[in-house]
């Protein structure tokens, strides 16, 4: 990143701020003077001598910390520097790209130019700074609440705790962040060694000996070191107690052969990596090709430093692949899934990795507990599945869990974050508590497999604000088409011509596409949530499909993913029973019959030809793919059982809908030709029918009935009124069925009670008098004909039990069981 120099001279602002500023508390290391290699650097050079005299460095450093403090106008040089959009002003995002630009980059190569300060990083003390370590640090530190006193936690806070007493106070936050910031705003833009990590060289048996923790070994600490290792004995020394592991006061053979060992694994380790960067400093740099991402990452866990009973001090990464705690006891195997922020509440009760915890000393471990922490991310630890109890010489399976919090739903990008594994027990009387550090991969908020389809669902965000509004709007117009139409129906019509109407389109990334991810399980696709693509309006087939399906669960309408081979659409479920389904629809085959629904298959990305052309598309898909035993069904309800929908990232802009009579004209004409497409055929055979039968009464009334299904009112009328003056009981009923919905009950009585004195057990007459004469609150009368209905047919009569109810019970009774606007169409 390059940052513009400002034209003026610097001295006189470097010598007024030194007035008036208090002074720095002072750094752990600081130079003589340093070489000016940076534009921010170049300001705090009074004298222009191209150094930086121990003064500027001072005053550079104060005006930095000043700088991550609060948003604030641009009033010095560094701020005129880093105001990247020239409004006088320094604002989060401005700060934040500092922290990111240009401190986070030379934390990660603060080796070998501030070996101190590399130490503070190294948060796993395995000898490396590696990035996850460096980001963790720069998050602590650009968090405002790591200011604030508070209970030190592993793993930066045991670094800050000066006074090892559990606390951390805001000056010791203070003087961490000074040093640290110090070391890296000097630090020459191109230091290191080949590899791409750090490495601190010092060997174990130092690190071990070094009891105060200086970095350096005393000579006391030498002697203590050589007496340790001279044979058994009893502990007396803090190097006994830490080569102590099975905590018996001694300090036993097996225990120094333990010790010796490790340096031995570590001294070849590292002679082995000093050949590999030697080579590849012969060797020209290329690139390496991308891989595709893992499902899971295998590494050692890297033991802390900040165990509370028992010391851990083998390095991580060692070539035994474990981590020793206090040696004997170790973690194997470590294996953590890659995290998907999307599937937050997934992980409440399902692992994302395991471990194994080996027990080598000589004694059991008893009470055992593992929990596991991951600052930021987790509001506590949670407690895992391990054994209580791993005798001398066995190991245990280990569940890793975890319980994240809102935070993840942050994580825009991928990120690494570092775990810690507290494994605490009992052994030999004694109580033992350790941690160790594990690196754990965040992926984006979009980011998830299709090992499991219905993973999907977790992101059909029904209850989105923005898919509230776009829903709010098509669904209080549905009815303004028919209504006999089924109405789950009109409203898959409704919202894809509406959907059209918006401007929505079908685009794929031919680097990305689902065809492709899909290909290999393991692979990570980027899927987008329902708010995105409404403010993108465009989308690969998985994205429209989940946009389509949370506009119909929002809308009450249960919705289903349909996979087929390199592609994926959806299917809704009629509000009719599939048996009525079945006689309704001239086409049950393009209809899909499962868990006692009859479904629509929707081709979302067929956008050009309206609601039917996408329903036709997807029918001859599934039945493609079905037939194949290559198509899969997955309804949105069930998969949420499993992957809960999370919240989706925040609306950035105002979805403005196409105007109400637009899609609404797209609409009712796409219900208009639904109906013809529906009747058509239905009709002339009907009508050819009458023609050579003028005497068979039902093919008029059949005829009336047809009509009247798909709302044609007036057409059915006209049908049933050729056959009034026979008094056809058929379509006497049919008429008071027309009459009750308009709603005219006291014509609608007239032929219901000449359809029963006809006919006195005729069931549909005997239900429309009953209705109708209870809409009139004649409630006796009611009854009587609901009673003898009971009789006649007691299925039909239990549909319609509100009729034994009155007042705002029966209201409610008749809502809940779908029969409001319903009536039985007489067919014979």
């Amino acid at each position: 990143m390059k940052y513009r120099i400002p034209r003026f001279s610097s001295l006189p602002f470097v010598v007024l701020l030194l007035a008036i500023s208090p002074a720095l508390p002072l750094a752990a290391q600081m130079p003589e003077g340093a070489p000016v290699t940076e534009d921010y650097q170049a300001w705090a050079d009074g004298n222009h001598d191209g150094m930086l005299q121990p003064v500027e460095i001072d005053e550079l450093t104060k005006v930095f910390l000043r700088f991550f403090g609060e948003p604030h106008p641009a009033n010095n040089p560094l701020d005129t520097l880093f105001d990247s959009n020239r409004d006088r002003k320094i604002g989060p995002d401005e700060i934040d790209r500092v922290w990111m630009d240009i401190i986070l980059p030379r934390l990660q190569r603060l080796l070998p130019t501030n070996p101190e300060a590399a130490r503070l990083v190294d948060l796993n003390n395995d000898g490396r700074l590696e990035p996850d370590e460096a980001r963790l640090v720069v998050e602590y530190l650009r968090n405002p609440a790591s200011m604030k006193p508070h209970k030190a936690s592993p793993p930066v806070d045991v670094r800050i705790d000066e006074n090892r007493d559990g606390r951390i106070g805001p000056d010791e936050v203070a003087r961490f962040r000074e040093q640290l910031v110090r070391a890296a705003v000097l630090l020459p833009p191109e230091v290191g060694l080949p590899g791409g990590q750090w490495v601190i060289e010092r060997r174990f048996l130092d690190e071990l000996a070094d009891v105060n923790g200086s970095g350096e070994l005393e000579p006391e600490e030498e002697r203590w070191r050589e007496a340790a290792l001279g044979g058994p004995h009893t502990a007396k020394t803090a190097i006994d107690r830490r080569l102590d592991t099975n905590h018996n006061g001694k300090v036993e053979q097996p225990e120094i052969d333990e010790a010796l060992k490790t340096q031995r694994n570590q001294d070849e380790r590292m002679a082995a990596e000093q050949k590999e960067r030697e080579a590849a400093a012969m060797q020209p740099s290329e690139q390496k090709p991308a891989a595709s991402s893992p499902a899971r990452t295998t590494s050692p866990a890297a033991p802390s430093a900040a165990s509370t009973t028992a010391t851990t001090t083998a390095p991580a990464g060692t070539s035994t692949s474990t981590a020793t705690a206090s040696i004997g006891v170790t973690l194997e195997q470590v294996l953590i899934d890659e995290i998907f922020p999307v599937f937050r509440s997934y992980y409440d009760d399902h692992p994302i990795g395991t471990a194994t915890l080996k027990n080598g000393g000589a004694t059991s471990l008893e009470n055992v507990k593992v929990e596991l922490g991951l600052a930021k991310y987790m509001d506590a630890k949670k407690p895992c599945t391990a054994p209580t109890t791993i005798a001398a010489g066995s190991s245990g399976k280990v569940e890793l869990t975890a319980v994240f919090n809102d935070e993840v739903l942050k994580i825009s990008e991928g990120t690494k974050a570092l775990a810690t594994v507290t494994v605490s027990y009992t052994t030999g009387g004694k109580s033992v508590s350790m941690d160790f550090v594990q690196t754990v991969q965040f992926l984006k908020l979009n980011a998830m497999t299709w090992d499991d389809d219905d993973r999907a669902a977790a992101f059909v965000t029904a209850n989105d604000p923005i898919v509230q509004q776009f829903r709010s709007a098509v669904v209080t117009n549905v009815d303004k088409a028919v209504t006999a139409v089924d109405k789950n129906l009109r409203t898959g019509m409704a919202l894809h011509q509406t959907l059209v109407k918006y401007g929505l389109k079908y685009w794929t990334d031919p680097n990305a596409a689902y065809e492709t991810v899909t290909k290999t399980k393991s692979a990570v696709d980027s899927l987008q949530f329902p708010v995105q693509t409404i403010q993108l309006k465009t989308g690969d087939c998985d994205d429209l499909a989940i946009l389509a399906a949370a506009l119909l669960e929002s809308s009450s309408v249960e919705s289903a993913f349909i996979t087929v081979p390199g592609h994926i659409f959806v299917a809704f479920a009629l509000a009719m029973k599939p048996d009525e389904a079945k006689k309704t629809f001239v086409k049950p085959d393009d209809l899909i019959f499962k868990n006692d629904k009859a479904w629509v298959p929707w081709e979302i990305t067929a956008l050009s030809g309206g609601f039917l052309k996408a329903w036709e598309t997807g029918a001859k898909e599934w039945r493609a793919s079905d037939a194949k035993g290559e198509a899969g069904f997955h309804p949105v309800q069930a998969a949420w059982k499993k992957y809960k929908p999370v919240a989706s990232p925040a609306s950035q802009t105002t979805v403005k809908l196409p105007s109400e009579a637009d899609w609404t004209k797209a609409y009712t004409e796409e219900v208009k030709t639904f109906i013809n497409q529906q009747i058509a055929t239905q009709v002339q055979k009907l009508q050819a029918d009458i023609k050579s039968n003028p005497t068979k009464y039902e093919y008029v009334n059949k005829l009336g009935v047809l009509y009247a299904r798909y709302g044609l009112t007036a057409e059915a009328e006209k049908e049933f009124l050729k056959l009034d003056k026979q008094d056809y009981v058929p379509a006497l009923v049919n008429l008071g069925n027309l009459a009750f919905l308009k709603p005219d009950m006291k014509t609608a009585l007239a032929y219901y009670g000449r359809a029963c004195r006809k006919e006195s057990k005729n069931a549909k007459a005997l239900l429309g008098s009953a209705r109708a004469n209870h809409e009139q609150e004649n409630y006796g009368a009611a009854q009587e004909a609901f009673t003898a209905l009971k009789k006649v047919d007691p299925t039909l009569a239990s549909q319609y039990a509100y009729l034994e109810l009155q007042g705002t019970e029966a209201d409610q009774a008749a809502k809940a069981g779908n029969v409001i606007d319903k009536v039985e169409w007489e067919e014979k």
